[in-house]
Formats: structure tokens, sequence, C-alpha cells
């Protein structure tokens, strides 16, 4: 998949979500959002570091002496490194900013308040993975916690921006971290094979 490719697709599938939100915030007569404030940034950006430590534990740390763990591994290297070698800064910026207000606007300012944490967050996992979830299914079931986290963080702090501000932090500090990741290993696996 090229750069411009997931742009689009992200594009294209965030809208889609914020589009719902907007036709559903219409017909329920609920207010828009409004901005963000200082207390949300700061709750948002607070709120992502344990969504750090989760992904550190799940798909940083080798799991080879829990097997069971190995399909977190999998999946990052099948998964989300290919997408993440594809994007630059400001790809990846873009990509997370979509998918934080897309998917929050719609997973928990529609579905949230229409059918609940559990279902809300069940989707929210089960979209993100498609048919892949029998292939990963412990890590469809961390996107359901996940989907639960969020939906926690709206309803205690009364406000769609914080899950947001966190959702698209996290997003974007993961996927370079991941790129330098991939980058550090090629410029490794280089000097490792040329000659002499």
């Amino acid at each position: 998949m090229t750069k411009n490719k997931i742009l689009l697709v992200s594009a294209a599938t965030e809208l889609f979500l914020v589009l719902i939100w907007v036709a559903w915030i219409w017909y329920r007569e609920k207010p828009f959002i409004g901005l963000p404030s200082r207390v949300d940034l700061k709750i948002g950006l607070l709120f992502s570091i344990p969504l750090f430590v989760v992904n550190f534990i799940f798909f940083g740390i080798r799991t080879k002496q829990i097997p069971v763990l190995d399909q977190f591994i999998k999946f990052r290297d099948r998964v989300v490194y290919p997408l993440a070698k594809m994007m630059d800064i400001p790809t990846a910026l873009i990509v997370s900013i979509l998918a934080g207000f897309g998917e929050e606007l719609f997973f928990r300012g529609v579905l949230l308040t229409e059918t609940g944490i559990i279902i809300s967050s069940l989707l929210f996992s089960v979209l993100h993975f498609g048919f892949q979830v029998k292939t990963f299914p412990l890590v469809a079931l961390l996107y359901f916690l996940i989907g639960c986290y969020f939906a926690w963080l709206c309803q205690y702090t009364g406000s769609l921006w914080p899950a947001i501000i966190a959702h698209a932090f996290y997003d974007f500090v993961i996927i370079m971290h991941l790129k330098r990741i991939l980058v550090l290993s090629d410029k490794f696996s280089e000097n490792n094979s040329s000659p002499g």
C-alpha cells in the first residue's frame, strides 16, 4: 500500500464515520462538541500514558517466554509494521488525527450513547480487524479493552475531547516509534550485510 492510498483510505473511512456522527447529532438534536479546553488536552495526553504502557507490554517485549502472546508480535510484524513503513511524519499526523476524530465521534459519540460500552467496544474491535479476528483473537480482545477504556474516559470526563486527543496522540507516537525502529533495523541490516 502506498502513502497516498493510506491517506485516501483513512480520509474516506474517517470522513464517513464523522458524517454518520453529524447525521446522528442532527437527528437526535445533540449539540456539537465545541472546541477542546486546556483541561481536555491535559487529560487526553495524561490518559494516553496507559495506552503506551499496554503497547510496550504486549507489542514491545519479546514474548517467547509466553507463547500465547506471540500473536501480538506477529500482528505488529505482519499488519502494523508495513503500514508504519509507508508513512512519513505528515502522513502519520494526518492519519492519526483523522482516526482520533472519526473513530471517537462514531464509536464513543454515537455507538456508546446508543448501545453502551460493551457493544460499542466490541464493534470498535471487530471493525478494526474484520476477518483477521480469527487470526489475532487476543489482539482483537485487547482492542475491545482499549475501546472500553476510551468509553470509560468519555463517561468519566463527560466529553469526547480527551478520548479524541488520547487516541490521535497515541496513534501518532506509536506510528513514529515503529517507523524509527524500522529505519534503525534497515540501517543495521545494511551495515551488517556490506562487505568488509
